[in-house]
């Protein structure tokens, strides 16, 4: 789900999933940066915790249970950031907010209620750069829903609180992409964002080139795409059925006034590039429905010259 406060007057307002019949409130503390009230992006001291309320509310005519996990931010192989899970194997960094963030993790409201929820911060105990990202994650489960075709679905709503910690440097770093690897059995590009930082606006284009020719294969451009704080993910792009041989994949990349360029090399086997022809190859049309189709024609043609000979008999007999 995404994340959308409405702001009045300078106040967090109540904020809700579309369709979840339930809205999630921060409650702002001293530590608030100036100017961020949709959200808690808080100047931490080392070591020294606090505490971190949100409001709860059921909007429903029924009661409801809700799970909330603090879990970190990571850059989802799509180039979103997203905050559903407790430990993504995308994200690398040294402090999880999942580690650093306690409290209740799940609570049962009554139809109309509304509970003030507390969740303990305890920071890291030394100075870190950029920022530590992750988010209060509720999730509320609805009744199964049954289809009417035998399938029994689960509704989920989800919404993310975002939270970012400062330690009030940056330690001199910048944001950063790299192309981490690439390989070629099914074209795929793991790109890192290594940095502490969060950011976005990024265009990212791919190019492939055959290194025996020096030409280019395909080419593809993203674009809007954004990256959590020392994270990874992989592109899985859907080029052309690739030959046997040699290949660069070069990685072109741009956010505001930062840009990056990398590349990286790998080798396609045979095997690997017979495997991909077999997989892309269109399916021909089966040689038993032609068949199918004359057997029911002379069927259809025997049927008729009996029907017309017995008809022709009994006519006969008749005189």
């Amino acid at each position: 789900m995404g994340v959308a406060l409405v702001l009045v007057g300078g106040n967090p307002q109540p904020v809700r999933a579309a369709g979840a019949e339930f809205t999630v409130t921060p409650v702002l503390n001293a530590a608030q940066r100036a100017g961020v009230t949709d959200y808690f992006d808080l100047d931490v001291t080392p070591g020294h915790p606090q505490t971190l309320t949100m409001i709860l509310h059921n909007e429903a005519k029924t009661p409801e249970t809700f799970t909330i996990g603090a879990n970190p931010a990571y850059t989802s192989d799509s180039g979103a950031v997203a905050y559903d899970r407790a430990d993504p194997t995308g994200f690398t960094g040294e402090y999880s907010m999942h580690k650093l963030v306690t409290g209740p993790t799940e609570v049962t409201l009554a139809a109309g209620e509304s509970r003030q929820l507390t969740y303990h911060l305890t920071p890291p105990a030394s100075t870190f750069g950029g920022i530590i990202s992750g988010a209060l994650y509720v999730r509320r489960e609805l009744d199964a829903d049954n289809t009417g075709s035998g399938v029994t679905l689960q509704n989920r709503y989800a919404f993310a609180l975002p939270i970012r910690l400062h330690s009030g440097t940056n330690l001199g770093t910048a944001p950063s992409l790299r192309l981490l690897a690439a390989t070629g059995e099914s074209l795929s590009a793991t790109i890192e964002n290594p940095s502490p930082h969060q950011f976005g606006e990024i265009s990212l284009t791919l190019t492939l080139v055959a290194r025996a020719t020096g030409k280019t294969v395909w080419t593809q451009t993203w674009s809007q795409l954004a990256v959590a704080p020392t994270s990874r993910f992989t592109l899985t792009p859907a080029p052309p059925v690739l030959k046997a041989g040699q290949y660069q994949l070069t990685m072109s990349a741009k956010s505001g006034e930062y840009t990056w360029q990398g590349n990286r090399q790998f080798t396609l086997s045979a095997a690997a590039a017979a495997q991909q022809a077999a997989a892309n190859q269109p399916v021909a049309n089966s040689p038993w429905g032609s068949l199918t189709f004359f057997a029911i024609a002379v069927l259809v043609a025997l049927a008729a010259g009996a029907g017309g000979w017995a008809w022709h008999w009994r006519r006969q007999r008749g005189h």
